[in-house]
């Protein structure tokens, strides 16, 4: 599919010998600023790291303000607004005829107050460090492989766009709307996430939804008249475990209650308290099955306890199900891959990301080309370092191929 001469370029622009150390320092560097997705200035910090590398590819590139994330205060039912990073936007040739996206994340789950600071080898090919896979790691091959492409003579018959949120970890609610906007312009995407030991690509990806059960019952004094007194957190905890039991009647829905709270003094019937819960589907047909066994639950707890209780949340996510277009991008990349000595497996996961909202919108896309690495949101957090030289080619070599012609793009994307 690529001649040898197309592989023998980017061979020569990313090879382990010349290259990974360069690359294993500046990816420590970007790991160590701090960028959780709710640590406003360690974004600022690592958007502006971005921006100097962007600059490199592009002026054409801006740091966006998104709108704040809306929350739902457990106790109160306040709404907040809670600020968001900046996302990265930049573009080059955005009038070439093919438009490709380039979409990774900023922000990791590793929040100021983290522990897990700093990088550490474990042994001469495996470095463990916060967001070295998930996904700065992904950053970085991203990145890399754009700088390559317009290195080559052919780089002017495309156009890209990169795309880098703050807030991915979250669930994108401020970076939805550039991914809608982006989708509307481009041909196809490349994901950055990271890959598991193996390598492959991930294909079907489940679906998220966050929920939030808020119930509101009596206050009155224990020793006095307590049997006056509805006790929220007791109608809390029956929804709750009433919902962590469909996991057996729909086991192809994961129910999982991951955070509850409520009441105040403990001689004292509390009347407000709370539940916060995540959704995983594989089909849009048990989104809509979930949501109908959440109210179901909550509204028989509330009957039987006579207790308000206001169910709240849904699906943000979609499941990613590929189509004709994305399965044809898939092989066409995996015959690269071939050529470079990768074998691209397939694999679906339970993980949600930006992917899935992009196919929804109607954007054919290839998820997961970053790193290599595994124990993602977790101090032991890895990458295989040889992963990063290896993924840089693949992207590269993927996109030169489209740019000079020997990937004939029209008739894989033919039916998007």
């Amino acid at each position: 599919m690529l001649s040898s001469e197309t592989k023998q370029f980017v061979r020569q622009h990313c090879n382990q010998e010349q290259h990974l150390s360069a690359l294993t320092h500046t990816l420590t560097s970007w790991c160590e600023t701090e960028s959780g997705s709710y640590h406003l200035d360690g974004l600022a910090e690592m958007a502006d790291i971005l921006s100097e590398e962007v600059s490199e590819l592009t002026p054409d590139f801006s740091l966006i303000e998104v709108d704040p994330e809306i929350q739902i205060d457990g106790i109160t039912g306040e709404t907040l607004a809670i600020p968001l990073g900046h996302a990265l936007l930049a573009k080059c040739r955005p009038q070439a005829p093919i438009q490709i996206l380039l979409n990774g994340h900023m922000d990791t789950v590793y929040g100021v107050d983290h522990p897990f600071k700093k990088c550490t080898m474990l042994d001469t090919n495996t470095m463990n460090g916060p967001a070295v896979a998930d996904m700065k790691g992904g950053l970085l091959v991203m990145l890399r492989a754009a700088a390559i492409l317009e290195r080559h003579p052919a780089a002017s018959n495309i156009g890209w766009q990169i795309l880098i949120g703050a807030d991915e970890e979250i669930g994108s609610p401020g970076t939805t709307p550039l991914l809608k906007q982006a989708a509307a312009q481009c041909h196809l995407g490349l994901i950055y996430e990271s890959s598991p030991i193996g390598g492959s690509l991930v294909r079907n990806r489940m679906g998220s939804g966050s929920f939030l059960i808020r119930a509101i019952g009596k206050s009155v004094h224990v020793g006095k008249n307590f049997s006056d007194g509805k006790n929220a957190i007791e109608a809390v905890s029956r929804a709750v475990t009433d919902i962590q039991n469909l996991n057996h009647s729909l086991p192809q829905i994961r129910f999982n209650t991951g955070k509850i709270g409520g009441g105040d003094a403990l001689n004292t019937v509390p009347d407000r308290a709370y539940a916060r819960l995540n959704v995983r589907v594989s089909t849009a047909n048990d989104a809509k099955l979930a949501e109908v066994a959440l109210k179901q639950i909550c509204d028989k707890v509330a009957t039987e306890l006579d207790q308000e209780i206001i169910l709240e949340g849904g699906f943000t996510r979609p499941a990613k199900v590929p189509d004709a277009a994305t399965t044809r991008l898939y092989h066409s990349i995996a015959e690269i891959g071939k050529s470079f000595g990768q074998n691209l497996g397939w694999h679906d996961t339970g993980g949600g990301a930006d992917g899935s909202n992009l196919l929804a919108y109607g954007l054919p896309n290839l998820d997961s080309l970053g790193v290599i690495g595994g124990n993602l949101h977790s101090k032991d957090e890895f990458i295989m370092l040889d992963s990063i030289c290896q993924r840089i080619q693949l992207s590269a070599a993927f996109l030169i191929g489209i740019a000079s012609g020997e990937i004939e793009l029209e008739k894989i994307l033919e039916s998007a």
